[in-house]
């Protein structure tokens, strides 16, 4: 993952990308760690689906699952360590449930950076590669390094009418920025790549997917004339080996849109009234809890990958709610 395009790429790394393109374009991090064998790279590599739970911001690993009770009281943790149905992994005396399924996750402790900054050491857990400029900056540029994200979105085979890749509740970003936090889009390789952002607040009865519905003067019907309006003005336009990649693209992203408007209402994905009120409520009723709910519909669905971004509904124009460490969950 080193920026320099002319490192030569070592075996680790060949298997390493070859296993995370094969499923979901996630990074094999899992491989990183010692007791991970390749059957189960083998097993992860199938997965048809995948959630990226980004904290934006949390309490440190010393207080979660490494509390190191064993050292001077100026390193340890002030939490004690419970044991997990894992023997000899511990945890948080707080993270009770969390102990009870440790044979279900892979506790990774050899991820590292040595980033300074918030938003570039941001841009390197979206993007999965080292930040390629001077640390001298927390927001987003036109040359950041495409996010894991945009790269399904535009390598990913589309399962469904719902796009390969979905963002959820928002872009991080820094409260008194202007513009979100490098890495999360498509980057160098062109914003047409960036996943599909679904914005807002779940927890609102009238919680609606901004641009899934048509204009109020625009009927179902109305809308389908316009659609075969525009065939009958495509046979005018050019020749299919006319066209370039920019206006296939450009064409491909139309008719997916085209498509989801007009059945997302019958797919019901993003509807979460459908839920029970009992799961609701389990889930939590603020708008991170409703968000992992969210996707969890959208793996239903066949989404292959849905990132969920923590985002405190208790922040303000001044101060950031945000913590200095951030953890990730996949």
């Amino acid at each position: 993952m080193n920026p320099n395009p002319r490192r030569q790429m070592t075996r680790r790394d060949c298997i390493s990308r070859a296993v995370s393109l094969s499923a979901v374009g996630i990074p094999a991090y899992a491989l990183s760690h010692p007791s991970l064998n390749a059957n189960d790279a083998r097993t992860a590599a199938t997965a048809k689906s995948a959630v990226f739970v980004f904290l934006f911001g949390g309490p440190s690993q010393v207080d979660l699952t490494d509390l190191k009770p064993q050292a001077p009281v100026e390193i340890r943790g002030e939490f004690q360590p419970i044991s997990t149905t894992v023997p000899g992994l511990e945890l948080c005396e707080h993270l009770p449930l969390l102990a009870k399924q440790a044979e279900r996750f892979c506790l990774v402790r050899s991820m590292t950076h040595r980033m300074p900054v918030h938003g570039p050491a941001c841009s390197e857990i979206y993007s999965g590669r080292e930040y390629f400029g001077a640390p001298i900056t927390d927001q987003a540029r036109i040359d950041d390094w495409p996010s894991i994200a945009s790269m399904v979105q535009r390598f990913s085979e589309r399962r469904s009418i719902l796009p390969p890749s979905i963002v959820l509740p928002w872009y991080t970003q820094f409260v008194g920025q202007d513009k979100r936090i490098a890495g999360q889009t498509g980057g160098r390789m062109g914003e047409q790549f960036n996943p599909f952002l679904v914005e807002g607040d779940p927890t609102q009865e009238q919680f609606r997917i901004e641009g899934l519905d048509l204009p109020r003067e625009v009927s179902l019907n109305r809308f389908h004339r316009r659609r075969d309006l525009r065939r009958q003005l495509e046979l005018l336009g050019l020749r299919a080996e006319q066209g370039t990649f920019q206006t296939r693209l450009a064409e491909s992203n139309y008719l997916a849109a085209a498509e989801l408007i007009e059945r997302a209402e019958a797919l019901g994905a993003f509807d979460l009234s459908r839920e029970p009120t009992a799961q609701r409520d389990r889930y939590g009723r603020t708008k991170f809890g409703q968000s992992l709910l969210l996707a969890r519909r959208l793996v239903e669905a066949g989404v292959p990958l849905i990132t969920v971004n923590w985002d405190d509904e208790h922040k303000d124009d001044k101060v950031s709610p945000h913590w200095d460490l951030s953890l990730i969950h996949i």
